[in-house]
């Protein structure tokens, strides 16, 4: 039986044979709570020295419990000698945040941050499940899941949201992916799916464990889930035949590129999909998943 988490405060594809991550251009400059000039944190690459300590580097998603608000985060936590973070929401905007609490830091391994839109803390006692809490944006709370960079690569996400109906939502939320870089064993250039993280009804739900499914348009009858950004081939998923816990039991299954859909037989579809039964009361919703490009 899978081992789902939960927190309360909650795909065929072109292949191609090299991956290229999502660049993020940001300037450093005084205006921007006066950050010492250094390579932006998402280009950042971990250094691997850092793999058994709490220092480097931290990626992964932010959203809301409420609303289908979303982005990536970013956590510098001494990888160049800094101590800073930065989030990126999908509409663009840009929030810069710096350390208010170092000295107490080093005793707790707790660093707090704060920006001019929000704060959150993140606890590193375990480096290999990070925790923020505490997580404030625009005066609202809001989640977070990161991952920690080891073997000089840098994680790599996806955000996007799901419905019961386009038009006029009863039930929706945001749906994100999480990898922590390791390439897939398959060889294409994808990187393993390692958190699928869900927000809605004022909770997040995370699932870390992955089936593996049939893929036969590309031969493989036993392929990971597995996303990327490939030249020509941007946001992919594959992530067929999943089953995840999120307050219920739920069936989920994603493929995508360059913002179309398809099934595991290659065939065009308008979504992702998924199918939820609520674990107590046997309320169902089915409706379609989303990834932003």
């Amino acid at each position: 039986m899978k081992k789902i988490k939960l927190i309360i405060f909650m795909f065929p594809i072109i292949f191609f044979t090299n991956c290229s991550k999502e660049q993020i251009v940001e300037n450093n400059t005084s205006s921007n709570l006066n950050f010492t000039k250094q390579t932006p944190i998402n280009e950042q690459l971990p250094h691997s020295s850092f793999d058994s300590s709490e220092k480097g580097l931290y990626h992964g998603v932010i959203a809301s419990g409420v609303n289908l608000t979303r982005g990536k985060i970013w956590v510098n936590i001494g990888n160049d000698s800094q101590y800073n973070a930065i989030v990126q929401l999908v509409n663009g905007d840009k929030i810069f945040y710096q350390l208010t609490q170092e000295a107490g830091s080093i005793k707790s391994n707790t660093y707090s941050f704060s920006g001019e839109r929000g704060a959150f803390n993140i606890n590193l006692n375990d480096i290999n499940e990070p925790i923020i809490y505490e997580n404030t944006l625009d005066n609202e709370e809001v989640f977070a899941k990161v991952v920690k960079g080891t073997n000089g690569r840098m994680p790599h996400s996806f955000n996007g949201f799901f419905t019961d109906n386009v038009s006029n939502p009863t039930f929706s939320g945001t749906w994100n992916l999480i990898s922590t870089g390791d390439l897939a064993p398959e060889g294409r250039g994808y990187e393993l799916i390692n958190s699928v993280v869900v927000t809605f009804n004022a909770n997040m739900y995370t699932d870390n464990n992955f089936e593996t499914f049939n893929y036969p348009c590309v031969g493989n009858p036993a392929l990971n889930a597995q996303m990327g950004s490939l030249p020509g081939n941007a946001s992919a998923v594959i992530s067929h035949e999943q089953t995840s816990n999120f307050h219920g039991v739920t069936n989920w299954d994603l493929g995508t590129g360059n913002g179309t859909y398809t099934n595991n037989m290659c065939q065009f579809i308008s979504s992702g999909s998924f199918s939820w039964t609520h674990q107590s009361n046997g309320i169902m919703k089915s409706g379609e998943i989303y990834i932003d490009l």
